[in-house]
């Protein structure tokens, strides 16, 4: 987070976590910049808590949006989406990584670590 605010002069104007991993959101917060926007979208099981400064984010006026299901209307938003794949101009499968089943302590691990940004179990 360090380097993402001396790289931007100051913090980020958007950032976007996916990771469903706490304390990368809690360092996505310390990203942005003043008045930037965030947006969490990894679906953390419930009870998981983020730890972060309130009275040091509320000086920077910051926003943070919860998206549900990518707040979009599925019937439009999926078929755009596989046009922008084939077209080469959304690369998702390079944030996917495969593992089988017998893995799963290891998917788990790995996304916890940041090793792999979307892991899936394969049956």
């Amino acid at each position: 987070m360090e380097r993402v605010r001396e790289i931007t002069s100051g913090g980020a104007n958007y950032a976007l976590d996916a990771t469903d991993n706490a304390g990368a959101f809690a360092q996505m917060t310390k990203a942005l910049g003043n008045m930037g926007h965030g947006a969490l979208v990894g679906a953390a099981a419930p009870g998981t808590e983020s730890p972060f400064d309130i009275g040091d984010l509320l000086v920077t006026g910051i926003n943070i949006s919860m998206v549900m299901q990518g707040d979009s209307v599925s019937q439009t938003f999926i078929p755009k989406l596989i046009s922008l794949y084939q077209a080469g101009l959304f690369p998702f499968d390079k944030l996917v990584k495969k593992y089988d089943f017998a893995d799963i302590n290891t998917a788990f691990s790995d996304s916890e670590e940041g090793t792999t940004l979307k892991p899936v179990l394969v049956f």
